[in-house]
């Protein structure tokens, strides 16, 4: 058996060619805006003074189930490093992508090296070479790598990488050295995976993978019956126990996970629409378009019902996978590859009530599309029309990101394209006139919002949008501003854009920016009728009520209204539960004039609602719930000791 090493010049000096082009093609892009999320989670970065600090902010931003908490203490450590200049972020992101490229390196070196005679091996250097480049220089990892936030999409393949390297690893020590393997299968794999699954979710996938490493590579051999003792016990710790327990999970949480009522489509039209998406992406990663790649795709049409098209997609989709199953053993790297993608989409792409698209969702997948045409195009008789086809190739994908990096560098340029290429993209025009007021043209961005009421007559964020524009820069608010947002309000949902221009104008007021804010009690009758309607609905939603009575509680603390501010703060503790509304309602009781007496009881009842709900809270909920408490009781000392 041939074996490749990470010392082959071939490939060494491929990943070098493919690490310097990527440096140099992301370059422009560092200088970049925040984009989206990004935004939400800056705030809440600044250094902890203590245990309890870090714990709150670890879980301050949860996302999904299992909170995510590495991706946030990594954002933790870039702030703290760099403050919150986004260079220095989208630096730390790009050298983590460069060190995924030399992990997927590895991974298919170690996988390679198991495979027989069918391919010559300079090719099969050459292989890996070029699935490294195509992988680092793609397009499509431009709005991972430069979009802040998806650095938890990074991390997570990071050690997904690392946990399959493990299991490669100890799969290929297992005869020869079993208690290596041991090391590599209980203990590096576990740490591994266990990072994986805490940075995102998608670290879950793990086992699959495994799976298809097996079925294509491995194909569960085991020449030596007297480790297949040791064998079976990893399959089962790895394989059968993973499976079981993640399915346990989905079912014990299935009325949060398979929750559709915040979108406007079904489950059977995200399924319906992904085999269309699905398609798309193999489509971009094949034969990229800028006209296609965004970090915007919120004018992706629902399908509402499977056409010709559709079904014949779906066929070509299910096709592929039984012939990767029936072909493994003839076909290893073409059966590897196109498992590789399918499984990367296991998540994202299935039956989840995520939004419909996102690029960063191939971020793992293009490295198995890759790996399908390079092993394809290694069969070429000539080796040399083989290379100077992978080198065209890699070319034009790195033409193609750079001129994508330089336009996501640029944020009038990028907003602008955005919208030229998505123009029913809501958020694309969003960006477009938050870009507009950032750069002082002010007369074209209230032009735009405008634009934007008169398309979408029933979004109020575009008539904020204006009052938010007036207020930041001329002090002053036209009235029929707030009639028309509030005409709308009355009527319409806020979506979750209309939410956030609510808390902009909360945050001008209460700095004392814009005064017209408060005449007549204009932005408590907004944040009154938008809790009203919100109340009401059928279908209300915990997170925006307890988003919109935490924004007219920073009016009445303003205000000095504290017993009002309280009760709105009750309010949010009964849709919500979050921690930190404890710790909020603390300080409004400690900073209200009650006497003494009615202090010392109130605190008493919030710590003891506080011990109340870690009885029924989830790991992560516990976890802050008891630092929040610790935080309480130490605000409620220093108030005794004050007295």
């Amino acid at each position: 058996m041939r074996t490749l090493t990470g010392k082959n010049l071939g490939v060494l000096v491929g990943v070098l060619v493919g690490i310097c082009i990527t440096c140099a093609i992301y370059q422009p892009g560092l200088s970049g805006p925040w984009q989206l999320d990004d935004v939400s989670i800056l705030p809440a970065l600044a250094a902890p003074t203590s245990f309890n600090d870090l714990i709150i902010t670890l879980s301050n931003h949860v996302a999904g189930p299992m909170g995510r908490p590495v991706f946030t203490l990594s954002f933790m450590l870039s702030h703290a490093l760099h403050g919150d200049s986004s260079w220095w972020f989208r630096l730390d992101n790009l050298v983590l992508h460069l060190v995924n490229g030399v992990l997927i390196c590895t991974l298919f070196s170690l996988l390679l090296s198991r495979l027989n005679q069918s391919y010559p091996v300079p090719q099969l250097h050459l292989v890996i070479a070029f699935v490294t480049m195509f992988w680092l220089v793609h397009p499509l990892q431009v709005s991972t790598v430069l979009y802040a936030v998806q650095r938890m999409t990074q991390l997570s393949a990071c050690f997904t990488l690392l946990s399959l390297i493990a299991y490669t690893a100890g799969r290929s020590v297992l005869l020869e050295n079993p208690r290596k393997s041991v090391i590599y299968f209980f203990f590096v794999l576990p740490a591994s995976f266990l990072v994986a699954v805490l940075s995102k979710e998608n670290g879950g996938l793990v086992p699959l993978f495994i799976i298809i490493i097996e079925l294509t590579i491995f194909q569960f051999n085991v020449a030596d019956v007297s480790r297949n003792k040791l064998f079976r016990v990893v399959l089962v710790v790895w394989i059968a126990l993973p499976l079981l327990l993640g399915l346990t999970f989905i079912i014990y949480l299935a009325n949060s996970l398979f929750d559709f009522s915040t979108r406007e489509f079904t489950l059977q039209e995200r399924l319906m629409s992904q085999v269309s998406i699905v398609c798309d992406y193999i489509s971009a990663i094949l034969v990229p378009k800028l006209s296609w790649m965004s970090l915007y795709h919120d004018d992706y049409a629902v399908v509402r019902t499977m056409t010709a098209k559709q079904w014949l997609q779906l066929l070509l989709l299910f096709g592929l996978t039984i012939a990767a199953l029936c072909y493994r053993a003839r076909y290893p790297l073409q059966s590897l590859g196109w498992l590789w993608f399918v499984v990367s989409h296991l998540f994202e792409s299935t039956v989840f009530p995520l939004e419909l698209v996102f690029e960063h969702r191939n971020y793992l997948a293009i490295a198995g599309i890759g790996l399908i045409v390079f092993s394809t195009l290694a069969r070429l008789r000539t080796v040399i029309i083989f290379q100077i086809t992978a080198v065209a190739l890699v070319v034009c994908l790195a033409a193609i990101t750079s001129m994508r990096t330089d336009v996501w560098g640029d944020p009038m340029r990028s907003a602008q394209v955005n919208l030229k290429y998505h123009p029913n993209s809501m958020r694309a025009l969003q960006d477009y006139i938050y870009v507009l007021k950032k750069t002082g043209n002010l007369k074209k961005s209230i032009e735009f919002s405008l634009l934007g009421a008169k398309l979408y007559p029933s979004e109020a964020g575009y008539y904020l949008h204006v009052i938010d524009i007036q207020c930041e820069y001329l002090r002053k608010v036209e009235p029929k501003f707030f009639d028309l947002s509030k005409n709308i309000i009355n009527k319409h949902r806020l979506s979750a854009y209309g939410v956030f221009m609510l808390g902009d104008l909360v945050y001008l007021a209460t700095h004392d920016t814009c005064q017209d804010l408060l005449l007549e009690d204009r932005l408590l009758q907004l944040l009154n009728d938008a809790l009203l309607f919100e109340d009401k609905a059928i279908d209300s939603k915990p997170r925006a009520l307890k988003i919109l009575y935490s924004y007219r509680a920073d009016v009445y603390v303003y205000q000095s209204r504290y017993d009002s501010a309280i009760q709105d703060i009750d309010a949010a503790i009964s849709v919500s539960k979050d921690p930190n509304l404890f710790l909020k309602k603390i300080d409004l009781i400690l900073a209200s004039e009650r006497p003494t007496a009615e202090i010392e009881l109130a605190l008493t009842r919030v710590v003891d609602t506080i011990r109340h709900e870690k009885i029924q809270a989830g790991w992560i909920a516990t976890l802050k719930l008891e630092a929040v408490m610790r935080e309480a009781e130490h605000k409620i000392k220093v108030y005794h000791q004050s007295l």
